[in-house]
């Protein structure tokens, strides 16, 4: 059988079982009202276009995989799906688009669900590259993320599919706005780093936690100031992106907000922060770090000690080398001379490579095999 044959036979089938949602929805979508008595009726019929659904869902899939298989388009262009059961934009913790229930209005959904399909059913013979145009104009969020996921490997060196990508920045769902922000990070398109911005007030906090995201993967320095004030978001996954970007930007004048997100509720965020101000070089930071340290440094021990070496308080890094060597010449348990080893690795190997020469000789053979480790890792 031909490849042509099997396209036809396999978009006959697709139409057909379109034919068939089409007809269960279409037709009674006009009296609507007449059924809004039988509520059970409807969710026996949402339930069963949600299985035709999906199976077409499936086979278009197949077809479209099959034409990118037999075509010389490269693998990168092949359509990265969402779940077959969702509507609009794929699900976030909080920003989730449920599939609505088969009352009064019910059945608008489900015919822009099987617009969608429609959508994708008369691409299937097109070119990858127009279709993922094509895909930027859908009525459907999902469509356009696919297009906007289909272009990066072109964008990095068309011009007309990096403006198409910039242009969906200002798409109205957020999940296309997350989903172009993060290609043209991956694309290393430095020219977009002025409108990105704009997007850190983005009323969607996962734009926002994306543009934090992408103004440090981009290298953006010149706007950390802009970034300052999401330390202090509603959301800790923008605060704990924003306070790790400040350090890794290395913006002094983070410092302020830095210090005070040593306070954070969330203890990622304080971790991120006790890095960020060692590597920004804020020495007014110091007491502040070795007040924590003192108290209860938590799981952030590693953090604060490692953060206070580079301001220039080195006598807790020495200390705590120190201890841990110790540790792993003298304790008993075997099971702590490794965890105190690895503790190690987390320090400069030139103040310890000693330990690990005699680690080696330990009597326990994984001690000696995380010495070895540790020897051979690169710094």
């Amino acid at each position: 059988m031909t490849n042509k044959v099997l396209v036809f036979a396999g978009v006959f089938s697709a139409l057909l079982v379109v034919g068939l949602v089409y007809a269960s929805i279409v037709l009674p979508s006009s009296n609507t009202e007449a059924f809004s008595g039988y509520s059970g009726s409807f969710r026996k019929l949402e339930k069963r276009i949600i299985q035709l659904e999906t199976l077409l869902d499936e086979r278009v899939t197949g077809l479209e995989n099959r034409l990118l298989a037999l075509s010389e388009i490269p693998i990168e262009f092949k359509i990265q799906k969402s779940s077959p059961t969702s509507t609009g934009s794929p699900s976030t913790s909080d920003e989730s688009s449920q599939r609505p229930s088969m009352s009064i209005g019910g059945g608008h959904d489900l015919l822009v669900r099987l617009e969608s399909l429609e959508d994708r059913l008369r691409s299937i013979e097109e070119d990858p590259i127009q279709r993922a145009f094509n895909y930027l104009e859908s009525t459907d969020p999902n469509l356009r993320r696919q297009g906007v996921f289909s272009l990066e490997k072109l964008a990095k060196n068309d011009p007309e599919a990096k403006k198409a990508l910039k242009e969906m920045l200002q798409d109205k769902d957020p999940h296309v706005r997350q989903a172009a922000l993060d290609t043209l990070s991956d694309i290393d398109a430095k020219d977009t780093l002025h409108l990105i911005p704009a997007m850190l007030d983005d009323p969607s906090k996962i734009v926002r936690l994306e543009a934090v995201t992408a103004l440090s993967r981009l290298g953006g320095r010149e706007y950390a100031q802009d970034l300052v004030h999401l330390a202090s978001d509603a959301d800790e996954t923008v605060r704990l992106a924003a306070v790790d970007a400040l350090g890794h930007l290395k913006y002094e004048g983070g410092s302020k907000v830095l210090i005070e997100a040593l306070q954070d509720k969330n203890e990622d965020v304080r971790g991120k922060a006790i890095t960020s101000l060692g590597k920004i070089g804020a020495r007014e930071a110091v007491g502040e770090l070795r007040k924590l340290l003192d108290d209860d440094s938590g799981q952030n021990r590693t953090r604060l000690i490692l953060s206070l070496n580079q301001l220039g308080d080195s006598q807790p890094y020495k200390n705590e080398v120190k201890r841990l060597s110790d540790q792993v010449l003298t304790h008993e348990s075997s099971s702590q001379r490794r965890s105190a080893l690895r503790e190690l690795g987390k320090f400069d190997r030139k103040d310890y490579i000693e330990i690990l020469k005699e680690a080696r000789k330990d009597s326990d053979r994984e001690v000696r095999r995380t010495a070895e480790w540790l020897l051979r890792k690169r710094r």
